[in-house]
């Protein structure tokens, strides 16, 4: 996984455009995904209602079998303050190794993702035939004061006497401060925070005086 990028700022937008692509690899049947991911962006930075759109071309290829699925991630629009009723359209195909259309995929990255098996008649995505694949979950009534996370997301950095049996010592979850500041604790967390950055700036500066190279464990 490269999960390195470049970045452009417009003066009133951020945009994010990935490199390089993701593996994913399943051992019960060798499948091999080759995953191209489409760029991002932050809308609306110095004024007017700021938003996150994803946008351009987005690519997974199975390597055993050849079949590959191409979206396409619409922008919202354009103008000063933005048109969102586009906002998180998704359109795509799925082919075989021959390059025939077998389903065809719409929806919103945001709300539900379908998909319809091809009909030559009609040649695009039906909504009589569609099939459900995904749907966004359901944000709860005090969203705007957890930044919007899902739930998912504010359970990252949960850790249980289980796991910490099985973590290695380098796992982020294990850092003094960043458990301090999950149980609320800002005193201490700032506290091992300074702790930890200045150890890392003493080791640092003994294997410049060494001449040695950091490597990792």
């Amino acid at each position: 996984m490269n999960t390195s990028m470049t970045t452009h700022f417009w003066g009133k937008s951020l945009e994010f455009k990935p490199k390089g692509v993701m593996h994913y690899k399943f051992k019960d049947n060798n499948d091999h995904f080759i995953v191209e991911r489409p760029n991002s962006a932050c809308r609306n930075i110095i004024f007017g209602t700021m938003y996150i759109e994803h946008f351009g071309k987005m690519t997974i290829k199975n390597i055993r079998t050849g079949d590959e699925c191409n979206l396409e991630f619409h922008k919202a629009g354009k103008g000063m303050f933005g048109n969102t009723k586009n906002l998180g359209l998704v359109e795509g195909t799925v082919k075989d190794a021959d390059g025939e259309t077998f389903y065809h995929l719409r929806g919103k990255w945001n709300e539900t993702i379908s998909m319809s098996p091809h009909s030559p008649k009609i040649g695009k995505f039906d909504e009589k035939t569609a099939t459900l694949l995904w749907q966004a979950e359901q944000q709860s009534e005090n969203c705007e004061r957890i930044y919007y996370f899902t739930k998912f997301t504010l359970q990252l950095n949960k850790i249980t006497s289980e796991m910490k049996q099985s973590l290695p010592p380098t796992d982020s979850r294990l850092r003094t401060d960043q458990r301090a500041l999950e149980n609320g604790d800002l005193t201490l967390a700032n506290h091992e925070k300074h702790r930890l950055e200045e150890r890392q700036r003493a080791s640092r500066k003994q294997r410049e005086q060494e001449g040695l190279e950091w490597a990792p464990l």
